[in-house]
């Protein structure tokens, strides 16, 4: 059997989505510095986003969709968490986003052989915070959140923040499929072996397995972090945006 081109049979969802990259990658090399902890934020999800898009492109392109379609998921985390933190006009959301950090390091100091975390910090930043210097900032933070929890910066949970941004509907369908996809799942079991003639083989290379959705997917929530991200900092691509986005709506019913 000839070898699936998967690039040619979803040509247009790999333009489209290389399309909206080379939107934004000359201003990539051109942004102004954050001025803010928001547009830190939102430069951090724009690089972030763009480089996982161009690894799930790479593994679309080689039949591994289903791992495609596990760092769709990611980008869809990060488009929400960027829609929410972006409507926020008082600066507290991102504030608790970067307080977070605190309880994490203090975590991370938790759950590792005493010693080993300390030696490799000392090593790599001699000036950087102390064992007891975290934990006490870590302190100060969960007493200024009194709801926040060790693992989730936020007090809604993804769910709920899909919700206040309009992207319920994708968490409900797309996003819970790539759960599965993501965790160890009897539901995506079929996925990896092929029936024929009586005889099960395994299917652990290329297939045409969630290439499409993963594309389908990616577009959707990089576009979202985009444009959150022109916005924030005005680089005025939005008529380019808006009819990218355009002739993709119109491309995805045909496909």
């Amino acid at each position: 059997m000839e070898p699936i081109n998967f690039r040619k049979k979803y040509l247009d969802l790999f333009r489209f989505n290389e399309e909206l990259r080379v939107t934004i990658e000359s201003a990539l090399d051109k942004h102004p510095e954050p001025k803010s902890l928001q547009q830190g934020f939102l430069l951090y999800a724009l690089a972030k986003s763009h480089k996982t898009q161009a690894a799930i492109l790479l593994l679309s392109e080689n039949g591994f969709g289903q791992d495609a379609g596990i760092l769709a998921r990611s980008i869809f985390e990060l488009a929400v968490t960027a829609l929410y933190i972006a409507q926020d006009e008082t600066g507290k959301v991102v504030e608790r986003f970067f307080d977070h950090d605190w309880i994490m390091r203090a975590n991370m100091y938790n759950s590792v052989p005493k010693g080993m975390i300390e030696d490799r910090i000392k090593e790599e930043d001699p000036t950087g915070e102390t064992k007891k210097e975290v934990f006490a900032e870590a302190e100060k933070i969960k007493k200024k959140y009194l709801s926040m929890k060790n693992f989730r910066w936020s007090e809604e949970t993804l769910e709920e923040l899909s919700g206040k941004v309009g992207r319920q509907e994708t968490y409900k369908t797309v996003y819970h499929l790539q759960c599965n996809l993501a965790h160890p799942n009897p539901r995506n079991i079929n996925d990896y072996f092929i029936g024929s003639g009586g005889i099960v083989e395994v299917n652990a290379g290329p297939s045409d397995e969630w290439i499409k959705p993963s594309l389908v997917a990616t577009f959707a929530s990089f576009l979202d972090i985009v444009v959150t991200w022109d916005e924030e900092f005005n680089f005025y691509l939005k008529p380019k945006l808006d009819d990218l986005a355009k002739r993709y709506a119109e491309k995805i019913e045909k496909i």
